[in-house]
């Protein structure tokens, strides 16, 4: 007598496999019309995938974008890197605003997934950071306390708010800040010291030791279709001479780094008020988001430094990034 006399039919595998994969019912639903137990279902279930019912496929893309996620940490000792799949969702190279909110969207998310009540936030406050603010989402709500690492925020663009970004945040984050109401660079050196000896301003650098998660947005020192004009008007032309024939390649919470991934020791460092690179670097989860066809240069120097635990970047980027 054949063995096979005995094997279980097929049929109630196929009918749950289809009713749960292709027509969306729920396991409870399928035990209503089947008459099956949960247990049975989900037993069947498993024995579709192990029998070749049920195939699981990922998409090329999205499979191209894990295999550069997983490199891409290897290279760099991350601890992980998002790679969002762009050309999936037929997002284009040359569509940098889109690429842009993509990626303050999935910073926003990625965000509110990890941290806790307990954590100290650290912001980078910039144009990348007020796009992931209003992708924030308030059902989500954490009493955990933000502070600004830097801000630029106030240096003469109309269209970033500060009360308006510490609202946002607020409404996730509860009312618990540090936030220097004055922009990150001083007139002078005079003013940045008038400045340290002020008592709200030691306690936020206080702040600065406690921060325990933080996440800003790294950016090419001179890429054109990069929005660092809004930082440039607010540089003497002599500064930025300088900041060019020192090598400067990048930008990061206002602090310039060349080509070796040192900070630049120039006169707008001395007028710079923000979290320096040392205390930075012992914050213990440092989320790091990227874009632009340009930074990748830039961005192998700031990585090879360890200053990222998470890397959010987007698949272009990405690829860039790993022909460096």
């Amino acid at each position: 007598m054949a063995k096979d006399k005995f094997l279980q039919s097929t049929w109630p595998i196929l009918r749950v496999a289809h009713l749960y994969h292709v027509e969306n019912k729920q396991i409870r639903e399928i035990s209503e019309i089947t008459r099956l137990s949960p247990s049975t279902i989900t037993r069947l279930l498993q024995r579709a995938t192990k029998i070749g019912v049920v195939k699981v496929v990922i998409d090329d893309v999205l499979l191209h974008c894990i295999n550069i996620s997983k490199a891409i940490s290897e290279k760099y000792k991350l601890r992980f890197t998002v790679v969002i799949p762009l050309s999936h969702f037929n997002i284009r190279p040359d569509e940098l605003e889109k690429r842009y909110k993509d990626l303050a969207l999935e910073g926003a998310r990625y965000l509110q997934h990890i941290i806790k009540h307990e954590d100290v936030l650290g912001i980078g406050c910039n144009w990348m950071l007020r796009e992931l603010a209003g992708f924030l989402n308030p059902c989500f709500k954490i009493n955990a306390k933000f502070v600004a690492m830097s801000n630029m925020l106030l240096l003469n663009d109309n269209n970033l708010n500060i009360e308006t970004f510490v609202a946002q945040f607020a409404k996730v984050f509860g009312h618990n800040n540090s936030f220097p109401h004055f922009n990150g660079l001083a007139d002078g050196e005079a003013q940045m010291e008038e400045w340290i000896q002020r008592t709200d301003v030691q306690l936020h650098l206080e702040w600065y030791r406690r921060i325990t998660v933080s996440i800003a947005n790294v950016q090419c020192m001179f890429a054109e279709e990069h929005p660092m004009p809004i930082l440039r008007k607010n540089l003497h032309p002599w500064e930025l001479q300088e900041l060019h024939e020192k090598g400067a390649c990048g930008e990061f919470l206002l602090r310039f780094f060349d080509r070796a991934g040192n900070e630049i020791d120039s006169a707008v460092r001395r007028r710079t008020f923000a979290i320096d690179y040392d205390t930075y670097k012992r914050i213990p989860t440092k989320i790091v988001l990227a874009a632009g066809d340009t930074i990748a240069r830039a961005l192998d120097v700031f990585l090879e430094q360890g200053m990222a635990d998470i890397l959010i970047m987007d698949e272009y980027t990405a690829e860039e990034l790993l022909r460096v």
